[in-house]
């Protein structure tokens, strides 16, 4: 008979042994059923301690800009921290402010095109906590100019919303004898005056008067003034020389040059995309073409191109692809032209029925419409695809240089004889509607806007 082992006979004896080892061994790590496990403290929990406040130590400065159209917006905080602002929103300075220290919110240069007058409120304080409530407010401001021959004065007037004029409190401004021509750089910063021997320069302030901006410049025999789309060139034409000028960021005026032309030469227009310029020459009937470089100076374009007689006035269309030139001295005639791609004129014809010594010619901004100031009216053309001109009844009847609104909503033409300036709004059929009469100084013989 075999036997069987003695573990495999008392194996379930054995299992209870284990278990009961194992299970007091367990007992006895958790303490068991001793006395001295019943009354042993717990670890107590660690204590919450509340953080510490931190106190800032500078806080940001900002606000909202509201109104703002034109381009050029800086704003500076404490005289520094320059902020560009190109879009009405908020704004914050780079730089904080220390607790307890002053803040300044201050413009430091207006916006441009259009003229903005840009004003702060909330601006200034002292920092103790976050700044979001300064408000700068800009507001679009439109002036004319009216320069009078017989006293050598400046008139200012502010353009209100229905296009009709208001003589500023600081009203007059004497410039040199005889003015000829007046001229407002495209930023509405700066005005020009050219009387034949002096451009003068003036810087146009908040409220539309005008401060004397360095001494004048001399300048012989110009009979014009024409300023490039970029603000940075002036022209002046007259005589026997072009005289050319570089605008510095002050909006004075500093030499760059002249050029020889013929002896009667007289008016000067450049092209929108300032690339090229257009002279009359009165004495031989042609119009020369030139090449405005980088640097402001002109290059002869080709060779000059025959214009009718005794041409004066020079016009080149908002878009550039057209040029008119008046006939004057009793040639009663406007000669037209193409501009080929390479500045260059090409011959288009001819205007002249019902002209008589006519004025210069004047495209409106969406150049549909010309106007040309004869006799005592001013004469309405329609512009076709290919820059001529038809017909298309009388704007006004009363005659004097027309002067257009950026908008083209609104015109101006001034009355030599009556001393005064006449204002119009613009109908959709290009005729004119009177809204007003202002007076001017004596002879009144320029007219510029500033927008």
């Amino acid at each position: 008979m075999n036997r069987v082992p003695y573990f495999l006979r008392h194996r379930a004896r054995l299992w209870q042994v284990t278990t009961t080892v194992f299970l007091c061994g367990m007992l006895a790590a958790c303490g068991g059923d001793s006395p001295d496990a019943a009354t042993a403290p717990m670890d107590a929990p660690p204590p919450i301690v509340a953080p510490t406040p931190v106190t800032p130590s500078a806080f940001s400065i900002g606000g909202t800009v509201s109104g703002l159209s034109g381009t050029g917006l800086v704003l500076q905080d404490n005289a520094g921290d320059d902020l560009s602002v190109s879009a009405s929103g908020s704004f914050t300075f780079a730089t904080q402010v220390a607790r307890g220290n002053s803040y300044a919110v201050t413009i430091k240069s207006q916006p441009t095109r259009p003229r903005q007058v840009c004003t702060v409120t909330n601006g200034s304080g002292t920092a103790s906590a976050s700044v979001d409530n300064v408000a700068v407010t800009c507001v679009t401001q439109k002036l004319a100019y009216v320069v009078n021959n017989n006293d050598g004065t400046i008139w200012m007037y502010s353009i209100k919303a229905d296009g009709t004029l208001t003589a500023n409190s600081a009203n007059t401004a004497v410039t040199g004898t005889f003015p000829m021509s007046l001229a407002v750089d495209p930023g509405g910063k700066f005005l020009y005056m050219l009387n034949g021997s002096y451009a003068y320069m003036y810087t146009i302030n908040l409220d539309g008067s005008l401060t004397a901006n360095g001494s004048p410049n001399t300048v012989t025999g110009g009979f014009s003034i024409s300023i490039d789309s970029s603000g940075r060139f002036a022209y002046m034409a007259g005589g026997s020389s072009l005289v050319m000028d570089r605008i510095d960021a002050n909006g004075q005026l500093a030499a760059n040059g002249t050029l020889s032309l013929s002896a009667t030469s007289h008016r000067i227009a450049l092209a929108p995309s300032s690339k090229f310029a257009y002279i009359s020459n009165y004495g031989d009937g042609t119009v020369s073409a030139y090449i405005i470089n980088a640097d402001g100076t002109l290059t002869a374009n080709g060779s000059p191109i025959a214009a009718g007689a005794f041409p004066q006035p020079v016009t080149v269309d908002p878009s550039g692809k057209f040029v008119y030139v008046v006939n004057g001295n009793g040639a009663n005639q406007v000669s037209m032209f193409t501009v080929n791609t390479d500045g260059t004129l090409a011959a288009n014809g001819t205007v002249s029925a019902g002209l008589s010594w006519p004025g210069a010619v004047v495209v409106a901004p969406d150049g549909k419409s010309a106007y040309i100031p004869s006799g005592s009216t001013i004469l309405l053309y329609a512009i076709n695809a290919d820059g001529t001109l038809t017909a298309n009844g009388t704007a006004a009847s009363v005659s004097g240089p027309v002067v257009i609104d950026s908008s083209g909503k609104f015109a101006y033409i001034t009355n030599m004889s009556s001393n005064s300036v006449s204002t119009f709004t613009i109908n959709a059929d290009g005729t004119f509607a009177p809204t007003g009469t202002v007076a001017t100084g004596p002879s009144p013989i320029g007219f510029a806007i500033a927008e």
